[in-house]
C-alpha cells in the first residue's frame, strides 16, 4: 500500500476515535442528567394516589401508529389517557383547513384531545399545562423547543413508538440522535432492530425495549371493522418520496409510476388503491419528475379508475387487499404480516434497510426494471401464482409475529416500573 495513503487511513481512524471520544464526553453527562430526572419521576409515581396521566403528542394523521395502545390504556383504571395535537414546526405555514384535516382525524379517534397550537398567534402550547406524567411522541421530527424531550423530561417520562419500522436505519438516525438517546423508553418492533440501533447509536442501549409493534398487532389479531367493499381484493400501489440525493433513495416512481397507472387502466377487473407517501407529491415536483400540473392529473387519473388512500387508518385496507406494489421501507414489514404477496420496487441506489426489513425483503418479489415488473404483475395478479408464500409463512413463524402483543407488553412494562 502507498505510504501516503496508509498515513491518511491511519489519521482518519485516529481522528474518528478522537471524535467518538469527544462525543462520549459531551453526550454521556447529558444523558445521565436526563436519566436522573426520570429516576425522580418514577419515584414520585410510585407514591401518588391518583391516576397516572398519559399524553399522546400527535402531529400527522398518516403517521399515527398508536391507536391500539391508546384504546387499551383507556380501558385501564390506573391511567388517565388523553391526546394533544400540534402540527410539525416545518408545517406552521399550512392553512387552517389543512391543519383542521389532521385535527378532525384525531378528534374522531382520540378522546379527549386538546389543540396544542394557536394558528393565529403561531404559538405552541406547553405540554406542561396538561400535567402529564408520561408523554408518548408520535415522531421525532420538527418538535417545537418548548415540547422537546430536553424540556418535557423535567416533568414527565418520555416514550416513543416509531412511526416507521424502517426508521432504524443509519441515514435517518443521524438526523435525530438527540431525540433517541434522551428518551426514557423507546419501544421497538423486534430485537433485530435493537441490534441495528446499538450499532448506529450505542448511547441508546438502555432505553430500547423490543415489544412488537401496535400496527402489526392490529393487522394480525383484529378482525376487519368495515363492510365497505371499496377495498375488497384490491391492489395497493404505494410509492415512496425519497429520490436521487435523498437519505434513502428508495423512490422508483420515475421509471414505473406511469407504467403502473396504465396497467391499472387495462385491468378494471381489479380494485386499485393508490396510497402515496405524505411527502410524495412535493418530492415528485421538486425532483422534476413531473410538473405540478402533471402530478395533479396523475392523481385525478387514479381517482377515475380506483381510489386514493391518504389517512393513517389503513389496517382494513391491508387486511382486505390482494397484493401490494411498493418501494417504501415500513410497508415491507407491515404488509408482510398479512402473509399476502408484495412486489418490491427496488432502487439499486437505496442506502440501506433495517435489520428486520433486510430479512423480510428476501421473501418478496423484487423488481428492478419494467420487464421484471411486467412479469411479476402477470404472475401474481393474472395467474395468481404466489411462489414465495411458503417462504413468507416460514419466516413469519420464525420471527414469532404470530405471538405479537405489543400493547400488552408496553402496558405491563409501564405498570411494572411505576407500580
Amino acid at each position: 500500500m502507498n505510504k501516503k495513503i496508509a498515513n491518511i487511513i491511519c489519521a482518519f481512524i485516529w481522528n474518528k476515535r478522537k471524535r467518538d471520544c469527544l462525543r462520549n464526553k459531551l453526550i454521556n453527562p447529558h444523558i445521565q442528567k436526563i436519566a436522573n430526572r426520570y429516576k425522580k419521576h418514577i419515584k414520585k409515581l410510585k407514591t401518588i394516589d391518583r391516576k397516572v396521566r398519559i399524553c399522546f403528542y400527535v402531529t400527522e394523521n398518516q403517521k399515527w401508529k398508536g391507536q391500539v395502545l391508546f384504546d387499551e390504556l383507556k380501558k385501564n383504571n390506573l391511567f388517565d389517557v388523553f391526546a394533544v395535537f400540534a402540527p410539525r414546526t416545518r408545517e406552521q405555514s399550512r392553512t387552517y383547513e389543512a391543519i383542521s384535516i389532521d385535527f378532525d382525524f384525531f378528534s374522531n379517534k382520540l378522546n379527549p384531545i386538546h389543540l396544542g397550537y394557536d394558528i393565529e398567534k403561531n404559538e405552541y402550547r406547553n405540554l406542561q399545562e396538561y400535567n402529564p406524567d408520561i408523554v408518548f411522541y408520535s415522531q421525532p421530527w420538527d418538535i417545537p423547543s418548548i415540547n422537546s424531550i430536553q424540556n418535557v423530561s423535567k416533568y414527565a417520562l418520555t416514550c416513543y413508538i416509531p412511526y416507521a419500522i424502517a426508521e432504524a436505519i443509519t441515514p435517518m438516525l443521524k438526523n435525530v440522535y438527540s431525540f433517541h438517546y434522551l428518551l426514557w423508553r423507546h419501544y421497538t418492533a423486534h430485537e433485530l432492530i435493537n441490534e441495528q440501533y446499538n450499532k448506529t447509536i450505542p448511547y441508546v442501549a438502555n432505553n430500547l425495549k423490543a415489544v412488537g409493534y401496535p400496527v402489526l398487532d392490529d393487522i394480525i389479531n383484529n378482525h376487519i371493522t368495515t363492510k365497505d367493499k371499496l377495498y375488497d381484493n384490491c391492489v395497493i400501489y404505494a410509492p415512496h418520496h425519497s429520490f436521487k440525493g435523498s437519505w434513502l433513495e428508495y423512490g422508483t416512481f420515475d421509471w414505473n409510476g406511469r407504467y403502473i397507472l396504465e396497467y391499472a387502466k387495462k385491468h378494471p377487473e381489479l380494485n386499485w388503491v393508490f396510497r402515496p407517501h405524505p411527502d410524495f407529491k412535493n418530492a415528485v415536483i421538486n425532483n422534476e419528475i413531473m410538473t405540478e400540473k402533471e402530478i395533479e392529473n396523475y392523481f385525478k387519473e387514479w381517482n377515475k379508475i380506483g381510489s386514493i388512500s391518504d389517512k393513517g387508518n389503513y389496517v382494513n385496507l391491508f387486511k382486505k387487499s390482494k397484493c401490494m406494489i411498493t418501494d417504501c421501507g415500513s410497508f415491507i414489514t407491515e404488509y408482510f404480516v398479512t402473509q399476502k404477496p408484495l412486489i418490491h420496487l427496488r432502487n439499486p441506489n437505496a442506502k440501506d434497510y433495517n435489520g428486520l426489513n433486510d430479512v423480510i425483503k428476501e421473501t418478496l418479489y423484487k423488481v428492478y426494471n419494467l420487464n421484471e415488473l411486467e412479469n411479476a404483475l402477470k404472475d401474481i395478479l393474472e395467474k395468481n401464482d404466489d411462489l414465495q408464500l411458503s417462504n413468507r409463512l416460514k419466516l413469519f413463524e420464525k420471527l414469532k409475529f404470530d405471538r405479537s402483543h405489543s400493547t400488552l407488553n408496553i402496558i405491563d412494562d409501564i405498570i411494572g416500573v411505576i407500580k
